[in-house]
């Protein structure tokens, strides 16, 4: 049997349409609003090419082209051709992105770099452009605060310049880095985490009551809705998550990168942490150039986020359907090694493959099953201690530090999903349904968490509607899994390592 989950079947109408948009290789004459609060502008279609000049949230500019991925925007710029991110720079787009926050002088202080790495950005906003990078030890002297004391104002090269204020010590005193370095002392494990999947493309006809096991108790939702997303994490915090996956279909497919966009933002001030889980490699006549554009999008755009999720310092993204769209595990994985060279060669990021196998690892560091029952192997969550131990084989045998998750799921049904009618690129599997037995069969697949070990518990899923294995509250079941999600949430912190 295939090792590839399901794919998505609630890939909507509206996300079809936008993954055909973005092969367009033309786009003269269509007036631009910046979207993102400063906007990088580059002398070539690349996060890695120079910064010729920035745009401001709220400005238009005019695209004289578009490239043929749909990533980038070509633009005139001060009489030259330049270009911009399209996700950023929007036909029709809406500032609404606050005003950078006003300054506070303080008295100038010597302050100390606490973290491994601390981008120095022009702006006090992380989509500012990053001027240099300080590493731990070294000092900056304060000038200024922003009112909301989330950044601190330096000097740095001759200029003023932006860093995260909770990264730097305000001691004034430097210090002595080999007098300081303190003995090693026990340290209890971290609390395991506890993730849920995020689906973030629905619009309100997906709820009828034709192609969904249930609906949504609060009603059907678009998920470009702001207030949507703040609602879910209000849902969520009560269902002791500390974070979402967002299900996300690249740089180059714009609804789902706004959406996590929105996610990052609005979470800002909790204590959230969320990934994403990267599905592009299902999609139709996707290139290995796509992938590498997409993960360095998320380790440069998205990882120095403060609410975006790290494990051991290291920001992750989840991974699915290992084999596409090459066929073999072979052909694959040297894909994936190509991959990550050109991506990530330092393994600064933490990646984790799917699969029911750790035939990818360790090019991978971590390891997960999406699908844990199937209408012809049922009950697979039984597998997973059996997974989680040939892992640790694959850690020992490469002395190598590797990570697994454990999955549950509070049942499954998928048998409307005909009634979509529009792109599905899951891998095709026969319809079926798990009866969630009130709550039982939920319990059944926590049972075995047990005996992995495992490093961090994911949710399958907080809104999957299409496949049914949300937990979002629903008019059948009310409240219930949100509740039972926190009890089993806290067992799992709670259990001896």
């Amino acid at each position: 049997m295939s090792t590839q989950r399901f794919k998505r079947v609630a890939i909507v109408a509206i996300l079809a349409s936008s993954v055909a948009a973005s092969h367009a290789a033309r786009a003269q004459g269509i007036e631009l609003t910046v979207v993102a609060s400063v906007l990088n502008v580059r002398s070539e279609p690349s996060t890695a090419a120079a910064i010729v000049g920035q745009l401001r949230c709220g400005q238009k500019i005019t695209a004289d082209a578009k490239t043929a991925d749909g990533g980038w925007y070509q633009v005139n710029y001060n009489g030259r051709k330049a270009f911009v991110f399209a996700q950023l720079a929007q036909p029709g787009g809406v500032c609404n992105h606050s005003p950078a926050p006003p300054l506070t002088a303080v008295s100038p202080a010597r302050g100390i770099v606490v973290s491994d790495v601390l981008n120095v950005r022009a702006g006090a906003s992380l989509n500012a452009a990053i001027l240099g990078q300080l590493q731990r030890g070294q000092t900056v002297m304060a000038r200024a605060r922003t009112a909301d004391g989330a950044w601190l104002q330096i000097d740095y090269a001759g200029r003023p310049a932006f860093v995260f204020a909770q990264y730097v010590s305000l001691n004034g005193d430097e210090p002595d880095l080999q007098a300081t370095e303190p003995a090693p002392q026990p340290q209890p494990p971290a609390p395991r985490l506890v993730l849920a999947d995020y689906m973030m493309w629905y619009q309100p006809d997906v709820f009828d009551g034709k192609k969904t096991f249930d609906v949504p108790a609060y009603g059907g939702y678009n998920s470009d809705d702001p207030e949507t997303i703040r609602h879910h994490l209000a849902l969520a915090q009560r269902a002791c998550l500390d974070g979402l996956i967002g299900h996300w279909f690249g740089v180059h497919e714009p609804r789902t990168t706004a959406n996590f966009n929105k996610l990052l933002a609005l979470s800002e001030g909790t204590a959230f942490k969320h990934a994403v889980l990267l599905l592009e490699n299902n999609l139709p006549k996707i290139r290995e150039q796509d992938l590498i554009a997409s993960i360095r999008f998320v380790i440069e755009q998205w990882a120095p986020h403060p609410n975006y999720l790290r494990i051991d310092g290291r920001p992750v993204i989840f991974f699915e359907g290992m084999t596409r769209p090459w066929g073999s595990i072979g052909a694959a994985h040297a894909a994936w090694t190509r991959i990550r060279q050109a991506t990530d060669p330092g393994r600064q990021a933490l990646w984790f493959a799917e699969g029911l196998t750790p035939a990818f690892n360790p090019l991978f560091d971590g390891l997960y099953v999406y699908r844990i029952d199937h209408q012809v192997a049922p009950r697979s969550w039984l597998k997973q201690p059996t997974l989680a131990a040939n892992l640790r084989s694959v850690a020992e045998q490469h002395g190598v530090r590797l990570y697994f998750a454990d999955t549950i799921a509070p049942g499954f049904d998928d048998t409307r999903s005909n009634q979509l009618r529009t792109l599905d690129v899951r891998s095709p599997a026969p319809r079926f349904k798990r009866d969630r037995r009130n709550g039982e069969y939920y319990r059944e697949t926590f049972s075995v968490t047990s005996k992995t070990n495992g490093d961090l518990l994911l949710v399958k899923s907080f809104n999957e509607w299409i496949e049914g294995t949300a937990i979002e509250p629903g008019t059948t079941y009310g409240d219930l899994y949100l509740d039972l999600t926190c009890e089993l949430a806290n067992a799992y912190r709670a259990a001896a390592r």
